[in-house]
């Protein structure tokens, strides 16, 4: 299980939890770690760990990217690309080693894709693995064309759009949001204001005149408050 440089990325299935896919890497001896490994239920505590085949292709790589692209609720497409394909320390002289890594620049492993199919027995399947060379086939496009309107329709049944009286809704409750703002900074003017005017007149008027008018506001802005609560309630 010790590895390092390996790319990860998650799986959300419509009627599945969140499933953790790890490929590839390197172990603690620097040599490529051949695998492919999916951690199901990682969100519950109890997860469950299981090798899923795939050729060293895919899988013999790592410093590699890896993205999960959900092409309907019971497939992903996972596109893995680039990364290293060798590591070792070379002599370089005076008793020096240095890394040499070899990258990964054969188009057909470039950029590949393997598809995951939640089967009936409930679990995560590989479906087929596409290389560069299937990726520029008819069959792939026709394939993506075919996932891409399926994946269109269902994004689009996940997304909740507002009913126009919710919308009103809303842009009465912004309304009132700024009435309260205006209420609340036209009050802390006004109190700065009749603080000052305080200092400038004597006796027990200026007491009355500003209890007055801060009532005032006190009463606009209850009644601002009531209209939200009625709104939102």
């Amino acid at each position: 299980m010790e590895r390092c440089s390996h790319a990860s990325a998650i799986i959300n299935g419509d009627s599945t939890s969140p499933t953790l896919v790890v490929i590839g890497g390197r172990d603690k001896k620097n040599q490529l770690v051949n695998e492919c490994l999916l951690f199901d239920s990682i969100t519950t505590g109890q997860y469950s760990c299981r090798k899923i085949p795939l050729p060293e292709s895919v899988t013999g790589r790592y410093s590699h990217s890896l993205t999960a692209v959900t092409m309907s609720p019971n497939c992903v497409w996972l596109v893995i690309v680039g990364g290293c394909k060798e590591f070792e320390w070379k002599d370089v002289g005076g008793g020096k080693e240095e890394p040499m890594v070899t990258f990964i620049t054969d188009t057909n492993r470039l950029i590949m894709i393997i598809e995951l199919v939640y089967s009936e027995a409930g679990e995560w399947i590989v479906q087929s693995v596409l290389d560069g060379n299937d990726l520029t086939s008819k069959n792939y496009q026709e394939k993506y064309q075919s996932y891409s309107k399926t994946r269109t329709w269902w994004m689009d049944q996940q997304i909740e759009y507002p009913t126009e009286r919710e919308m009103k809704l809303q842009r009465y409750i912004q309304s009132l949001h700024q009435d309260l703002q205006v209420a609340h900074e036209s009050k802390v003017s006004l109190q700065e204001a009749l603080v000052e005017a305080n200092k400038q007149v004597k006796g027990d008027d200026s007491n009355d005149i500003m209890s007055s008018v801060l009532e005032e506001m006190r009463q606009e802005q209850e009644k601002l408050i009531k209209e939200k609560q009625i709104i939102t309630g």
